[in-house]
């Protein structure tokens, strides 16, 4: 396994893609899954589901460890500092990839620190605006705020 996993924000594939043939020596033990949010949330029960399905894979427990704050970078950061064994996996979100733009004094390196292992779910984003707005598009949106930067 690379120093440490990573894993990103369907279920079934998801398993199976990560309990293939190296499954059968990995894990002898428990795996800490960290999610950098609080318990209850739909970040926190996907995890669940992931971890329980997982766990039944891998005929080994996987525990879900929730570190919130920060905008997800406490949770992120104790996967760096986790042993760089293999038995700590994050969940991450769009966050992640956000973070190092708006926080360029992080405490890790999003790159050289982690490591991709799946992709677990893919979820759309959209925007929307209240129909008194003068933009109707993201074009138009993008060209409103640099025309009047504070309206």
């Amino acid at each position: 396994m690379q120093r440490r996993t990573l894993l990103s924000g369907l279920v079934g594939g998801a398993v199976g893609s990560l309990a293939g043939p190296a499954a059968a020596q990995y894990p002898d033990r428990s795996v800490r899954l960290i999610v950098p949010f609080p318990p209850g949330g739909p970040t926190d029960v996907f995890a669940r589901v992931l971890a329980e399905r997982l766990g039944t894979s891998w005929g080994k427990p996987v525990v879900v460890e929730n570190r919130a704050g920060g905008g997800t970078i406490v949770g992120t950061n104790a996967v760096v500092k986790a042993p760089p064994d293999g038995y700590t996996l994050g969940r991450v979100i769009s966050a992640f990839t956000i973070n190092p733009a708006m926080n360029p004094s992080l405490p890790y390196d999003t790159l050289a620190d982690l490591a991709p292992v799946s992709r677990v779910a893919a979820q759309p984003l959209v925007l929307v605006g209240h129909p008194s707005l003068r933009a109707k598009d993201l074009a138009e949106l993008v060209d409103l705020s640099k025309r009047e930067p504070d309206g």
